[in-house]
């Protein structure tokens, strides 16, 4: 009934009328748990209702509307369609290094709770799993009691040597189970459909990277990653540069850190990355434990200061992470927006302005998870009217005869439909589709935060990282990217007061190296005469100043594919032990691959 019809009713003859009326409109728009809670307050109140409205006949009243109450609120529920909610159980197995309290993961739950009961009828009951990670078969079997005692659902996050026969197991039994990441190290081949990952997207940090080769005219970039990042994503990378039109941009990916493979390693090919001369940007694709270690390990052999540059793309680092680099470098690093993260207000971020970053993360993708879980289970309901999620309990995960959880499809399938076209949940937009920079494509659920990019300063021997800009999903503009069009400072476009270190080969009329007795070596020549034009023009009141040495091994420079290095003059330029080689040098691809030659 419309509001106006019931507050003309509302008056002493109608009161009790209207009082059931209005009773009618509030439950068909409550919730189960509401209603409850709205019933018997109002069944309270009743005779005080009656003191107001039938003051002469207030017994009477009174006695007949307390009969009576229970009665039609019985029958307004069945009217209303009111259902009880639904309680269900779910399994959430953790490793004790994730470092995530118990209460906290309850408040996440009641969280998801507060938000989907009313909308879904679907309440969840946690169940939480520790495991240690040295045991996977103890975890397997808590994970299998859990399940025989009613989880028709199961959330992992677990390193690799858990989460994998986990994965196996959920798949054989058909129980749903959502995997959190880490993501690439832990792939199960031949699964079936009843386990899922749900990982982060890094497309728009592709398409950042883009944006900052073209606006700083990079024509190469070397990507490093390890295992957690696979081939896969370097792929990925090339693919969205040359989409963005920049097919004559080169992408190089690194492998570094894996299992197998120690510091040394990684120290040596950066070693040999700084002989060969391959770029001086560089794209970090990997955990944050190697992302750290890379960057200290790279700021040790040399590849730090102006003209080196950096980009930390893994976003789901801990900022907090990020000052325990020791770098005086040109680094930027994307990371995720979230409450937890404040800035000065000159958007800067400082060490001790991050609280529980990581923990946060972890429970936001366990947040995500469930809702996407309980928004399926819903839908399976809705739709599968004999849909039995007792029979969970029959289960015998760990028996020769043990039996598959019916439900189980039914249930992973609505995850497939019902984030289409997705939620935005705590970890970003989530929606189901197929994992980026996976082979052979898979499908899964995956996640596009909202992002930050950050640069790396350092204040009077402090570091902290200055706000770029960000990145806002769904925004068409810029790929979703807005702020500074230039990420990177410039580098110096001014050689005054300068010495110059520059390296030579006698060549006439290019270079003429001349002995000049009680003075030394004096060069003069074509290469010469545009040399100190261009010191003159340089700066008049402070030219910069030279040393000229000739080259050792009498090269212009060749790459010598046995020793993975560089000869003669590009050889020394690119190793640093010269600023810039002077000389009649042929220009050729390979050369220009790895210096940089005059216009003309």
């Amino acid at each position: 009934l419309e509001q106006p019809l019931l507050d003309q009713l509302v008056g002493r003859r109608y009161s009790l009328l209207a009082l059931q009326l209005n009773a009618a409109n509030k439950f068909c728009a409550k919730s189960a748990p509401d209603l409850l809670h709205w019933s018997i307050s109002n069944y309270r109140l009743l005779p005080i209702y009656h003191q107001l409205f039938f003051p002469h006949h207030y017994h009477v009243a009174t006695n007949l509307s307390m009969r009576c109450f229970p009665i039609i609120i019985l029958l307004l529920s069945s009217l209303c369609g009111v259902e009880s909610v639904k309680e269900v159980k779910f399994g959430i197995i953790l490793e004790k290094y994730q470092h995530i309290k118990t209460e906290d993961l309850k408040g996440a739950v009641d969280q998801v709770n507060q938000a989907l009961v009313s909308s879904t009828g679907v309440k969840i009951i946690p169940s939480l799993e520790i495991s240690y990670g040295t045991d996977p078969f103890k975890t397997l079997q808590r994970t299998c009691s859990l399940i025989q005692n009613g989880a028709v659902f199961i959330i992992s996050l677990t390193s690799c040597p858990t989460s994998i026969p986990l994965r196996y197991m959920s798949s054989a039994l058909a129980v749903p189970h959502i995997t959190l990441p880490p993501m690439s190290p832990c792939d199960v081949e031949n699964r079936k459909t009843d386990e899922v990952q749900l990982v982060p997207r890094f497309e728009h940090v592709f398409l950042l990277l883009a944006k900052i080769m073209r606006n700083h005219r990079w024509k190469k970039v070397v990507v490093f990653h390890d295992d957690y990042f696979n081939e896969d994503f370097v792929d990925h990378v090339r693919r969205t540069i040359q989409r963005k039109g920049q097919n004559d941009y080169r992408v190089t990916g690194e492998k570094i850190f894996d299992v197998q493979r120690s510091p040394d390693y990684t120290k040596a090919k950066l070693k040999e990355l700084q002989n060969r001369g391959e770029a001086s940007e560089f794209f970090i694709l990997a955990s944050e434990e190697n992302t750290i270690k890379l960057l200290n390990l790279a700021d040790s052999v040399g590849f730090s200061g102006e003209y080196f540059r950096w980009i930390i793309g893994n976003y789901d680092m801990d900022p907090a992470a990020l000052f325990r680099i020791s770098h005086n470098t040109n680094v930027l690093a994307v990371i995720r927006k979230l409450d937890e993260i404040n800035f000065s207000p000159e958007g800067k971020l400082e060490e001790n302005t991050i609280n529980d970053f990581s923990i946060s993360v972890k429970l936001d993708y366990i947040q995500d998870a469930l809702h996407v879980a309980v928004k399926s289970i819903q839908e399976s309901l809705e739709n599968h009217s004999n849909l039995d999620l007792t029979q969970v309990t029959e289960v015998g995960c760990l028996l020769e005869n043990a039996k598959t959880f019916v439900a189980g499809p039914m249930i992973l399938e609505e995850v497939t439909r019902e984030n289409e076209p997705g939620i935005y949940g705590k970890t970003g937009f989530v929606q189901y589709g197929a994992i980026p920079v996976k082979k052979p494509t898979r499908f899964g659920l995956v996640a596009t935060p909202d992002l930050y990019l950050m640069r790396y300063i350092n204040e009077n021997d402090v570091s902290k990282w200055q706000y770029v800009a960000n990145y806002t999903y769904g925004s068409a503009e810029n790929d979703g990217w807005s702020g500074a069009e230039t990420y990177f400072e410039a580098k110096a476009n001014t050689l005054k007061g300068m010495t110059l270190k520059i390296v030579t080969i006698e060549e006439e009329p290019f270079i003429i190296k001349t002995e000049i007795p009680g003075v030394g070596v004096k060069y003069t020549g074509y290469c010469i005469d545009i040399l100190e034009a261009i010191q003159r023009h340089n700066s008049i009141d402070s030219p910069f100043q030279y040393e000229i040495y000739p080259v050792e091994d009498g090269q212009y420079g060749v790459y010598d594919d046995q020793s993975n290095t560089w000869t003669g003059l590009v050889g020394d330029v690119i190793r640093g032990k010269a600023d810039l080689a002077v000389a009649g040098m042929i220009r050729n691809y390979d050369r220009e691959e790895v210096v940089d030659f005059t216009a003309s």
